[in-house]
């Protein structure tokens, strides 16, 4: 999957409409997360907001999580 991801509509209460990520720690350039703590930011444009001005922006960071170990696909 490639980020950042647009013009994604609204979570609906259908099991059709709804998006969930998995991320099984490979960063951008294709290396696996070191382990250690970290956080994760999301962001979402508001509803006619400027892609520019900051204040139109809603973030969400997440709560510190432990990287433990790294995954290995198996098969």
């Amino acid at each position: 999957m490639d980020l950042p991801q647009v013009d994604l509509f609204r979570n609906a209460q259908t099991q059709n409409s709804y998006h969930e990520f998995w991320w099984f720690g490979k960063l951008g350039n294709g290396t696996q997360i070191e382990l250690g703590n970290y956080t994760m930011r999301f962001a979402t444009l508001k509803p006619f907001g400027n892609p520019k001005a900051a204040d139109n922006w809603d973030v969400f960071q997440t709560p510190q999580i432990q990287v433990t170990g790294k995954y290995e696909r198996r098969g």
